[in-house]
This record gives C-alpha cells, sequence and structure tokens, in this order.
C-alpha cells in the first residue's frame, strides 16, 4: 500500500486523550507517533511498546505546540 518508508519502517499514529476537569473542548485529543520495523510486528511486539511509552512520557513532558492556538496580533 506504499506505507514503508525506504529504510523499511512505517509510521504509527494514535490518539491520546488530554481532557481535563471542567474541560469542554469537543476533541481533547493529541497524537502520538512512532516509526516501527513492520517485519517484527507479527511475532513480538516489545519493539512498538517500548516506542508507545517513550512516546507518551516525552507528550506527557512536552505539550504538543503544533496544536495550540495561534496567537494572533490584536
Amino acid at each position: 500500500m506504499g506505507r514503508v518508508r525506504d529504510e523499511g519502517t512505517v509510521t504509527l499514529a494514535f490518539p491520546v486523550g488530554i481532557r481535563i476537569e471542567d474541560d469542554t473542548r469537543a476533541n481533547a485529543v493529541t497524537f502520538a507517533s512512532i516509526s516501527v520495523d513492520p517485519t517484527h510486528a507479527a511475532s513480538d511486539l516489545g519493539e512498538i511498546r517500548v516506542k508507545v511509552k517513550q512516546a507518551l512520557t516525552e507528550l506527557a513532558q512536552n505539550s504538543n505546540e503544533l496544536l495550540a492556538p495561534p496567537h494572533w496580533p490584536r
């Protein structure tokens, strides 16, 4: 399907809920992405587990600024 990169990896993106108390946004979600070797995924999820945990840890420490609203001059 053309999803494998030249180096043989695929990118997986998954939604992460970021809703907090009194949050009324319709879509309180961000995304985390990882790149993995798909040839091992069917037999060993170890690489994926480690990378998902790393991505979630990084996301908790650094907000995804791409999803922040722009600051418009008045």
